[in-house]
């Protein structure tokens, strides 16, 4: 038995249309066999059949020829066999030579694959090479410009070293003019140590008055509160019935406390009776007022007891409208202030004492002595405020 060699060509084309041609060609034999073997049989059985109806005389030279024939259609059968089993072993070649083509099929469809990323890495590389080109490039006209560059400073070197001598020379004058000056300097310097020391002394002297006069401040206001307190508890007195009072400071401020009204409201909403005064920043002047009412939210609160004061005239303004004693406003509504007494007599802003968005509105609920009677501005800028609580010692507040 023969099989047609295997074409291991990488071209998978030319590989096929082999494998194909070799295919069909066996097929075609095999077929012209196979046609052969039957005629011959056929024409046997026609032979046989028709030797059966001639005469007995040629019977026996017939019967020979179907014996001679059956050995050759046993010869032949024997011989289809073969070729059977020869078609079979040429139709396992053919799978084996198809498998082995799908095979190279693959093998060259990786290779093409390979090829393929060895084709763009080849491109990656070849772009990375173009733009170390540039900068290689760029880095050649920078050595350039650097060469030309120290071409000129050699030149301005040789320049400067061309006026060294005469620098020098100018430099070895100044010196000597320096020595000079320093040995006038030296009894110039004796001079300014012993200003020196005297300023130091001064300043220690300065040092110990600033102390003197912070000391004095503090005594001053400490003076100050006291007097506006005794003030305040005899104005209260004054409007009230009732034994010694005292007042305990509830919340005060200053510029560098000041803060939303979030930042107090909860410490003073609650706190009843109460005075509130303000320091005015531009005049000093203080002015507040009092009233039995806490703070809470609502309209306009009635108090027959509310007063406002000028701690700085020594006076009150007494209520005219007790129905509009006070109000306050916790809605955040910018256009309202958040706490006033009377209908607007004395307004303290939302925006604490950064701003000046405060009030004075004089004789609208309250009935002063005088005009102008807190401040001289109707928008005045304060420079702090305080709520005290004002406590009844031996009994409950009238009223409270």
């Amino acid at each position: 038995m023969t099989t047609e060699p295997v074409n291991c060509s990488l071209d998978p084309n030319k590989t096929k249309n082999d494998d194909d041609a070799s295919g069909a060609s066996k097929k075609r034999m095999l077929f012209i066999i196979v046609a052969i073997v039957a005629a011959i049989v056929l024409g046997a059985l026609v032979f046989g059949t028709v030797s059966a109806f001639t005469c007995g005389s040629d019977r026996t030279t017939l019967q020979d020829d179907i014996k001679s024939k059956d050995t050759k259609i046993k010869t032949l059968s024997g011989q289809l066999a073969d070729l059977k089993t020869r078609y079979e072993a040429i139709r396992l070649d053919n799978i084996r030579l198809t498998k082995r083509n799908t095979e190279l099929e693959y093998k060259i469809d990786v290779v093409e694959d390979d090829n393929s990323g060895l084709k763009r890495q080849v491109a990656a590389k070849t772009l990375e090479i173009e733009g170390l080109n540039r900068q290689l490039k760029v880095l050649n006209e920078t050595v350039k410009e650097k060469d030309r560059m120290i071409l000129s400073l050699q030149d301005t070197i040789d320049q400067l070293n061309e006026g060294y001598d005469e620098l020098n020379s100018n430099v070895r004058m100044i010196v000597g003019i320096l020595n000079q000056e320093l040995n006038n300097n030296q009894a110039l310097k004796k001079q300014i140590d012993s200003q020196a020391e005297e300023i130091q002394r001064l300043g220690h002297v300065l040092g110990a008055k600033t102390n003197e006069v912070l000391k004095l401040k503090e005594d001053l206001n400490a003076t100050q509160e006291q007097d506006l307190r005794d003030w305040m508890r005899a104005a209260i007195l004054e409007k009230q019935t009732g034994k010694e009072i005292s007042l305990e400071l509830v919340y005060t401020n200053s510029l560098t406390e000041c803060g939303s009204m979030e930042s107090y409201y909860n410490k003073i909403k609650n706190i009843s009776p109460n005075v509130f005064v303000a320091t005015e920043k531009a005049s000093g002047r203080k002015f507040g007022g009092f009233t039995t009412q806490t703070w809470t939210e609502g309209e306009f609160k009635r108090d027959e007891k509310a007063f406002t004061f000028s701690f700085t005239n020594r006076g009150t303004c007494a209520i005219k409208n007790v129905a509009d004693a006070i109000f306050t406003n916790r809605k955040l509504d910018n256009k309202l202030p958040m706490i006033t007494f009377g209908r607007y007599d004395i307004m303290l802003g939302q925006n604490c004492i950064q701003e000046s968005n405060h009030a004075i509105d004089q004789g609208k609920t309250f009935a002063c002595p005088s005009a102008n009677f807190y401040t001289d501005s109707a928008k005045p800028t304060l420079n702090s405020f305080a709520f005290y609580k004002v406590i009844l010692k031996d009994k409950p507040y009238p009223n409270a």
